[in-house]
């Protein structure tokens, strides 16, 4: 350890400044003022990398772009890099976002992927190839954090040696445009709450992870690769299938601190891939299922196979069974209702007979009541 001007430096790239246990106490709260200090000398020493990157994938939406930069220059954690992979169509707009925000100036590595294939899994890649950060983590143009993020993922895998990825809750932010004012308002909710562990069976029926929640280390990739670039949709979820196969994924309790946002009435680039892929992520998520299930044939054979077909089978069968069951008992409970309907209003029409012929005696008493009292007054005023 070499000694600077407010104590020591890291010699080595990747020297802990330090213990990981004062570190994790940023997962309660943010990291003390000395440690921002050794944050900043650890990114102000010569040839040292930086502990985490951050790479984020853009195409042609500038101005989401420098929300999105802004909103990760703030982060409390200041020791990362950020990797801008321009996955647009013109190099300038991007150029002009980054000329804009000179406070990133010597912290962002563009990489220029303008006149290349473009594709969400291919500028991840390059991106990652790229990346000089023990832990490494995804984020879109449209992506935002909370102000403690990097410093509550950073803290616990540095605590935590033996994890190799961290996940946060993550918060969907839908922005809607008001018809008549124009205003732009915002409805919050949160993206599975009942979630308290990432597990096997919860990913192989869904992905459980935003990528801009996922903090993990760099190393994995020497394991498993990186993002399939074939796939127009559902990279990530099949990179999380081959992830958690090797090494457990973490998840850190509530609140969330990814916040991802929706814009349901984009179109085009400027569209979410969750609406403009629709299709898309149906038809691959099949396809990453059938090709998982043609590998473990190719290795074990069908029997496993077969015997899961026919356990679903069974259960599709007693679904039906019970589904026609519930139709049938639907239908009688119709029929009962329709039969007291009918004899409502069998009786709603006797009621009113009721009262007519009520109506008719009262009007006839009535007169017979009248014409009696008069032929009284007529024989009282003769005999005067």
């Amino acid at each position: 350890m070499g000694e600077g001007a407010e104590g020591p430096i890291p010699a080595e790239p990747g020297e802990l400044l330090h213990d990981p246990a004062e570190l994790a106490g940023a997962v309660r709260g943010p990291p003390s003022t000395d440690v921002q200090r050794g944050y900043a000398r650890r990114m102000q020493s010569a040839g040292a990398d930086p502990l985490v990157s951050v790479v984020v994938r853009t195409r042609n939406r500038p101005t989401l772009l420098r929300e999105a930069l802004r909103d990760i220059q703030a982060q409390e954690f200041q020791d990362f890099e950020i990797v801008l992979v321009d996955d647009g169509d013109d190099a300038a707009d991007v150029e002009a976002v980054l000329d804009d925000l000179e406070e990133l100036r010597g912290r962002v590595q563009l990489i220029d992927h303008t006149s290349g294939p473009h594709g969400r899994a291919r500028a991840a890649n390059a991106g990652l190839r790229e990346a000089r950060g023990s832990f490494v983590v995804l984020h879109d143009d449209d992506d935002s954090w909370s102000a403690d993020f990097l410093a509550v993922t950073t803290a616990y895998l540095l605590a935590h040696p033996d994890a190799w990825a961290v996940a946060t809750h993550t918060e969907v932010v839908v922005h809607r445009t008001d018809g008549e004012s124009g205003e732009e308002r915002e409805e919050r909710v949160l993206l599975t709450p009942e979630l308290r562990a990432i597990t096997i069976p919860d990913m192989l029926k869904a992905n459980r992870i935003t990528t801009h929640s996922f903090l993990y280390r760099r190393a994995v990739h020497e394991e498993i690769g990186f993002l399939r670039e074939d796939l127009p949709a559902h990279e990530d979820w099949e990179f999380y299938l081959r992830f958690i196969a090797r090494h457990p994924i973490d998840l850190l309790p509530l609140p969330a601190r990814a916040f991802w946002h929706h814009r349901p009435e984009a179109v085009g680039d400027q569209g979410n891939s969750v609406f403009v892929l629709d299709v898309d992520h149906e038809s691959t998520q099949a396809r990453i299922r059938d090709e998982e299930i043609r590998a473990a044939a190719a290795r074990t054979g069908w029997g496993p196979a077969l015997h899961l077909s026919h356990v679903a089978a069974s259960m599709e069968k007693a679904l039906d069974a019970r589904a026609a069951q519930l139709r049938a008992d639907h239908d009688d409970v119709r029929s009962r209702l329709e039969a007291i309907e009918a004899r409502l209003d069998d009786l709603l029409r006797a009621l009113g007979e009721v009262h007519r012929r009520v109506d008719e005696t009262s009007e006839l008493v009535m007169q017979r009541t009248s014409v009696g009292g008069m032929l009284r007054r007529v024989r009282s005023a003769l005999r005067r």
